[in-house]
């Protein structure tokens, strides 16, 4: 069609707080409630309340994973999955150790490269609620983990 009868799906009107206030409220939230947060995904919907706006851009969370999920799943959610992050982490850090130039370890490599851009991009952005990215993640580290078990059988 013609430009002229085009539209635009959606616009931001609304403005997006840089990442500074962001982070402050979710700490502020975090200190509401420390143990359990205020559950998953929910901080994107509560944000601007802690500013005193009227209205907010509901599709902006934390940009940053440490504070989303220490705010959606408080202290005891956040740690569970940051201790598992820890594992996986250190799982990879030894298998690193003991690669080689097979295709398999390569494949593992590559993996492990993904999961870590994933872990530094996340320190400046929260992108696991999005579809495809977090799709893709689950699916990185679904390969990790199937890729070890099938290591470990093959060694027995």
């Amino acid at each position: 069609p013609p430009l002229e009868t085009t539209t635009e799906a959606w616009t931001y009107s609304l403005p997006i707080p840089p990442r500074r206030t962001l982070w402050w409220v979710a700490l502020q939230q975090l200190r509401e409630r420390p143990l359990l947060g205020i559950g998953l995904d929910n901080f994107r919907l509560t944000y601007g309340a802690v500013l005193n706006a009227t209205r907010w851009n509901e599709t902006i969370h934390t940009n940053n994973w440490v504070l989303e999920f220490l705010v959606g799943g408080g202290v005891l959610g956040g740690t569970l999955f940051f201790v598992w992050l820890l594992h996986l982490g250190l799982d990879g850090l030894s298998r690193l150790r003991s690669l080689s130039t097979t295709a398999d370890d390569l494949w593992q490599m590559a993996i492990l490269a993904a999961l870590l851009a994933y872990a530094v991009h996340g320190l400046l952005d929260f992108f696991l609620l999005f579809n495809a990215t977090g799709l893709l993640f689950w699916l990185l580290v679904g390969l990790y983990w199937h890729s070890q078990k099938e290591r470990h059988a093959y060694r027995n």
